[in-house]
């Protein structure tokens, strides 16, 4: 008796948790990559005190996904614990 394996279904949770982890990952690599940019500006001394517009704008990125990184875990162990 032979029988098929079938993929397993996802639930809407399931799928809520890929898009954020998928979403995670995107801007942990677009953090890693505007942070070694920055980087390389800064040691050639293209960012110094009267050009920090850059760097502002980095980090402001940086604190915009940081906070929506711990919003984002708050709200899936909020819905995860509620039923």
């Amino acid at each position: 008796m032979r029988t098929t394996c079938t993929p397993p279904a996802y639930t809407a949770y399931d799928s809520a948790m890929m898009a954020i982890i998928g979403s995670g990952l995107v801007h942990l690599v677009l953090r890693a990559f505007l942070g070694l940019g920055l980087t390389i500006r800064a040691s050639r001394g293209v960012i110094y005190g009267e050009r920090w517009h850059q760097a502002r704008l980095v980090r402001f990125f940086w604190v915009r996904v940081a906070t929506s990184a711990v919003i984002a875990s708050a709200v899936t162990t909020t819905i995860n614990t509620v039923h």
